[in-house]
């Protein structure tokens, strides 16, 4: 087995829980496997002593100071502003197949690209001069871990240096290492940089855009392979580098296959995850109140339970919006976050795992990979333009718009009515199907390829 060695720079690493942490606790091990060695140069705190030698974790903290501080506080009271706002609630019997009416400081939590044009407004020009502030509040970092990077790359030879991000800049740095060193760089985008098609509305800006093109670009150029995480990403990324050696290489399940834990007198779905930006959870709300009153099922023979830190749209949370709408009482279920193996035991008692969109077309949800391994329905609300689409309809799950209450209802019934008829679901990918030790081996497929003399 031949041995190399590689330096990452990923502002996430164990013991971070973060999915870009996950991604690359599995890819190192397993590139260990294969006789890689890593320098890892990470914003997370470092391993213990204990951990494995060939795995050597560099802790550079994100030095915060007064622009940190500013643009903490323009978010929060930016986002305290919008919870204040209150949303309308749509009852069952009014929900329509058309998107539900949002109010604007919910509805602009996000933008699309093709919304974002050069300022011409005040409120262009604020998003700008936020994108501008969130993009200096990054630096630090960047110059701390470029140092830390050129430092080892002074000292050792390496045959590859990767970058993992979200947050991109870590490609910046990771670019520095390998013209120093004279390495072959890897750009792992977890999330698209430049091509991403939906921004946060507090910097939704000509800024942010120019910024994440000029640093894209650099890195491009000096990119000896780019991994994108969906095909759709990848098609859009070789359609913009031409001259670009481009793959996919998803994420996918890290875990044990669960047991199944249903209760035969009580149908439960569960949302695993936040509800942030433009993850509407009212249609699903509304879906199962129809449901709820067609099959006349009270919250002792149906649950919808969301299990997550951020369970509030518009001010209100679900059971508030759930009780609004006229569902009947218990019958939605609001958790807190829990460490990994309670939320996997929770989503094993699951007959459904229900996944709310995401305004990003080009991504997939880390946790949509992990719905498929477990013994459950997997009903996902995305538009069929979406790679989450893609993804969920060749495998089988169940999919509707998110906006049509009358095709998700529809779902939902079809599954209620086979569970209580004594049917029970099983898990829609074989064990190394859509899991993170095979993605892992597909990307040292394609890097090692590429390394050959």
């Amino acid at each position: 087995m031949t041995e190399r060695r590689a330096l990452l720079f990923s502002y996430h690493f164990p013991p971070s829980s973060a999915a870009g942490a996950q991604r690359w606790d599995v890819f190192t091990r397993v590139g260990v496997e294969r006789g890689w060695t890593f320098d890892v140069v990470t914003a997370a705190d470092a391993r213990s002593d204990a951990a494995d030698r060939a795995i050597r974790v560099h802790h550079v903290p994100h030095r915060r100071h007064w622009i940190n501080a500013r643009v903490d506080a323009v978010m929060s009271r930016r986002a305290a502003r919008a919870s204040a706002v209150a949303v309308t609630p749509t009852a069952p019997s009014q929900a329509s197949a058309g998107p539900p009416a949002v109010p604007a400081a919910i509805g602009e939590q996000t933008l699309r690209r093709e919304e974002i044009t050069f300022p011409t407004s005040l409120a262009d020009v604020r998003r700008n001069v936020r994108a501008g502030l969130l993009h200096l509040s990054w630096l630090p970092w960047l110059e701390d871990a470029s140092t830390a990077g050129l430092a080892l790359a002074a000292r050792h030879r390496y045959d590859a240096v990767i970058s993992s991000g979200p947050p991109h800049l870590s490609a910046e740095a990771a670019r520095r290492a390998a013209a120093h060193g004279g390495a072959p760089l890897v750009v792992d985008f977890r999330d698209p940089w430049s091509l991403i098609d939906v921004v946060p509305q507090e910097v939704a800006s000509w800024t942010y855009y120019r910024l994440a093109q000029r640093y894209e670009q650099r890195v491009l150029r000096a990119t000896r392979l780019a991994v994108m995480n969906t095909e759709r990403a990848a098609a859009a990324m070789q359609a913009r580098y031409a001259t670009a050696d481009v793959v996919t290489v998803p994420n996918g399940f890290n875990g044990d296959a669960p047991i199944a834990r249903h209760d035969p007198s009580r149908f439960v779905a569960i949302f695993a995850g936040n509800i942030y930006l433009d993850r509407d959870p009212r249609p699903m709300l509304a879906a199962f109140g129809r449901v709820a009153q067609a099959l006349q099922l009270g919250a002792d023979a149906l649950v919808l339970r969301f299990i997550g830190a951020e369970l509030s749209y518009g001010g209100r949370s679900v059971t508030a919006l759930a009780a609004e709408a006229g569902l009947p009482d218990g019958l939605v279920e609001a958790r807190a976050a829990m460490p990994r193996r309670a939320l996997f035991e929770e989503m094993a008692s699951a007959a459904m795992l229900v996944n709310l969109p995401q305004g990003a077309r080009l991504c997939v949800p880390s946790k949509v990979y992990e719905y498929l391994h477990f013994p459950a329905w997997v009903l996902g609300l995305e538009p069929s333009d979406s790679a989450t689409y893609d993804v969920l309809s060749a495998i089988g799950a169940d999919v509707a718009d998110p906006h049509d209450v009358t095709a998700i209802a529809a779902r939902v019934e079809a599954r209620v009515r086979a569970y209580r008829a004594g049917a029970r679901p099983t898990p829609l990918a074989a064990p190394d199907q859509h899991a993170a030790p095979t993605e892992a081996r597909r990307f040292f497929d394609a890097l090692e390829h590429r390394l050959r003399p």
